[in-house]
């Protein structure tokens, strides 16, 4: 709760042009919680505004890092492809997030539809019982 907080009152400040204080916001937040994506962004733009490129860089970099981690956003990613019609790059998200959580039911069903929509048909009949599976 009180990360939320803190996280809520960040940008407010830096809208106001508190930059200070809303960077100690978000360092207040990552004290406690080292992964979190709003607080890294919100540095991240804090450091870009006054000019601290480099440590603007790192933040985005952690960012980007913790998502390319977290089969959850690659599921979401993978989602937004697949309904843009790019099954392609869908199906590498998934991959990647399947290699992550290998039993996440969720991932495992779309990826079925993903490798049905490329015609590969072995393939999402694998995927779905594999999704089954770990259903029951």
């Amino acid at each position: 709760m009180e990360t939320t907080a803190w996280n809520n009152l960040g940008p407010a400040l830096a809208e106001t042009g508190e930059l200070i204080r809303a960077q100690r916001c978000f360092e207040r937040t990552l004290a406690t919680e080292p992964s979190d994506l709003a607080a890294l962004s919100g540095l991240a733009s804090i450091h870009r505004t006054r000019g601290r490129n480099g440590d603007a860089g790192q933040r985005a970099q952690a960012v980007i890092r913790y998502r390319e981690s977290n089969p959850y956003y690659l599921l979401s990613v993978a989602r937004e492809e697949f309904s843009n019609g790019n099954l392609v790059a869908a199906r590498h998200h998934l991959k990647r997030a399947i290699s992550i959580k290998l039993d996440e039911p969720e991932l495992l069903k779309l990826m079925a539809e993903v490798a049905r929509g490329l015609g590969l048909e072995a393939e999402a009949k694998r995927w779905t019982l594999r999704s089954l599976r770990e259903e029951s």
